[in-house]
């Protein structure tokens, strides 16, 4: 059973250690688009650039890890699904 004064004592501790949650960004790139599909693989590092007037996320470049690459055969749009980097967190 888990206790809600457990999970918070947890969560405590990780942001008195300068913890911070992660958060996943799921990305729809054209898999001809440059880098095209093939340069790059999950475990790279990539720069996401987010424009000024995106609803939620702060504009800018953002160093991200691509965690997993998903689409089909055929397909024009390839999904990343991508994590922050370790430096960025």
């Amino acid at each position: 059973m888990i206790e809600q004064p457990t999970l918070t004592s947890h969560a405590r501790a990780a942001v008195a250690q300068g913890a911070a949650p992660w958060s996943t960004w799921k990305i729809r790139v054209g898999r001809d688009e440059t880098p095209r599909l093939g340069e790059y693989s999950p475990g790279d590092l990539a720069t996401i650039h987010v424009g000024s007037d995106h609803v939620w996320l702060p504009g800018g470049a953002h160093q991200v890890r691509i965690a997993s690459i998903s689409g089909s055969h055929g397909e024009a749009f390839v999904d990343l699904e991508t994590i922050p980097a370790m430096d960025s967190r």
